[in-house]
């Protein structure tokens, strides 16, 4: 798959005005950070279908644009007991451009655009230098990834997922990046 440069066009066309109030960025829904292991896995038992503590990953969790999606949690220290929330991925599963639009208008409504991917980091996607395009909001704090995932030997498949991130990496993304059904803002 290569991502367009008609894409790109009408993507940058859809460029949000600064200066959207938002509210501080915590966490998503239920899910805030820095709680520990056993406050996060309680939330997530109780909002997906599925809650496996030990890889962090929910299936079936919560609504987005209509549908249950799946996520995984990550935690500070990753490989401790005492580990604290870090980040939140919610999985859009195979890339599709109508999703993203559609996701990046949610987001768009509610939260500052810190960095959009250009055409030197498309060129970079589709000659295979790069295997992440990504548009990142509020803060640093709430990254929407295009990936390149290898699904078997020779062949990769393209994701889409949503990832919410806590204040020190979101202001990494920020130093590294940038300044400061259908979906609905509310999904976000």
């Amino acid at each position: 798959m290569r991502i367009s440069h008609i894409f790109m066009a009408m993507f940058l066309a859809a460029i949000p005005s600064y200066g959207n109030a938002a509210e501080p960025i915590t966490g998503y829904r239920d899910l805030k950070f820095g709680m520990n292991q056993d406050a996060v896995s309680s939330v997530l038992k109780s909002a997906c279908k599925h809650y496996n503590k030990g890889f962090g990953h929910g299936v079936g969790c919560y609504e987005v644009g209509g549908i249950k999606r799946d996520l995984r949690v990550w935690f500070d220290p990753p490989a401790s007991s005492k580990g604290l929330l870090k980040s939140i991925v919610i999985e859009f599963g195979i890339y599709d451009e109508k999703q993203h639009r559609e996701i990046y208008a949610a987001l768009e409504k509610k939260h500052d655009l810190v960095y959009i991917f250009d055409e030197t980091d498309i060129a970079a996607f589709n000659t295979g230098q790069s295997n992440v395009l990504l548009v990142i909001f509020g803060e640093g704090h709430i990254v929407l990834k295009i990936a390149r995932v290898s699904a078997e030997v020779v062949t990769f498949r393209y994701e889409t997922t949503l990832t919410y991130v806590y204040e020190k990496e979101a202001k990494e993304l920020v130093e590294k990046f940038g300044s400061s059904e259908e979906f609905d803002e509310e999904d976000f």
